[in-house]
């Protein structure tokens, strides 16, 4: 029974992994394309250029939507999930190969709030983020004169898609057409679409983003320091009251061994004495609490080997990859885990527990027969 239930374990993880590299229909999730298949421009959000964690909605300043209403699919991953990424659909029909010249796809009807909420973000240097296959794609809201009386918004946005077969390599967006925010006025919002072949690598498509000189954001050093010295007098803190109370108790500890054994049973136990009872306290529940346990640390060693992996080499291919191979080192470890660690386990209580990781295993047997051994020796009454 114990060898037949590990094989299925490692047959359904195996399964698993391999399930992952099997073919699916060519869209954005495959990063194929076929001429005039549906390409999908995704907003994501927007926010301030100098504080890139303060961000909201695309929509939640007052853009307006393309005509176009519905999609083939949406694209929506774990990964985006856990990222707090919320991509919404732009409503711009962008097919792959097809140029689009300059063509309007909808109308801002500023009114005074909407103008303000416009004027609010120029003010405050916001910028917008989009996403093409994948690829991210920044944009400015708009400008201000020199004395900051007028204000100006980029109402065309210009897309350049370089392709490499039938794979999307790179997107560039130029935004142009600036006009004057004017209270109870339309303005009209337009795009266009150039396609341009390219010789980069779709494995390569990503070096660009990489590159430290793309990037020239504000340094917030004081927040920086003020973190650091408040990690430092935290730690000072923490270790002071450590040091005060270890040596307290270091020098009663000391006297009791000048002590017999009469006079120390009979002493009242104090400091780090008060806690020895549920350090050598087994479990009520000990195969519940070593599972907990030893799930744990698996889960933490490989997060570990996923951080070590991406510190080597490259390991960001798409958004959301690093979450994919903590899963796949998971995956391919549980079942090793659960083969070599269930045949440890013997019968306790008539019952037989297969199944289990080493770590499992380990605990398990320590709260079970290691510490209750534990209850008559010395080093339980020292710490």
């Amino acid at each position: 029974i114990m060898a037949s239930s590990r094989w299925k374990v490692v047959a359904a993880a195996l399964l698993l992994v391999l399930g992952a590299f099997l073919p699916v229909d060519a869209d954005e999730h495959e990063h194929t394309y076929t001429d005039k298949e549906e390409i999908v421009l995704w907003m994501n959000t927007v926010g301030p250029y100098h504080n890139r964690q303060e961000t909201y909605k695309y929509f939640s300043l007052p853009f307006c939507v393309g005509k176009k209403k519905t999609i083939n699919h949406y694209h929506e991953t774990l990964g985006e999930a856990l990222q707090g990424v919320e991509l919404e659909f732009s409503g711009l029909e962008i097919n792959f190969k097809e140029e689009v010249m300059q063509k309007n796809y909808c109308e801002i009807d500023l009114d005074k709030a909407k103008r303000d909420a416009f004027v609010y973000a120029i003010k405050n240097h916001y910028w917008y983020q989009m996403y093409i296959d994948d690829l991210p794609i920044w944009g400015i809201v708009g400008e201000a004169d020199e004395n900051e009386e007028d204000y100006y918004l980029w109402t065309y946005k210009k897309l350049e898609i370089g392709f490499n077969g039938n794979r999307i390599v790179d997107v560039n967006l130029t935004s142009e057409g600036k006009v004057k925010l004017v209270p109870n006025t339309k303005i009209a919002m337009s795009y266009s679409v150039k396609w341009k072949k390219s010789d980069v690598k779709f494995e390569d498509r990503f070096d660009k983003y990489l590159d430290p000189s793309f990037f020239q954001h504000r340094i917030h050093w004081f927040s920086i320091f003020n973190s650091f010295m408040m990690v430092i007098f935290l730690v000072g803190l923490v270790s002071m009251i450590l040091m005060r109370t270890l040596r307290k108790d270091y020098a009663r500890y000391s006297k009791e061994e000048e002590m017999d054994d009469m006079d120390r049973d009979l002493g009242d136990e104090y400091g780090w004495k008060q806690v020895h009872g549920d350090v050598f306290r087994p479990s009520s529940h000990p195969l519940m609490f070593s599972s907990l346990i030893g799930s744990g640390c698996q889960i933490f060693s490989v997060s570990l080997i996923v951080i070590i992996v991406a510190m080597v080499e490259d390991l960001y291919t798409e958004r959301g990859s690093m979450l994919s191979t903590a899963i796949f080192v998971y995956a391919a470890t549980s079942p090793v885990n659960g083969y070599f660690g269930g045949s440890l386990y013997a019968k306790q209580g008539g019952r037989r527990w297969i199944n289990h990781g080493l770590w499992d295993c380990f605990l398990y047997q320590l709260h079970c027969d290691l510490l209750p051994r534990l209850k008559s020796h010395p080093i339980r009454h020292h710490g």
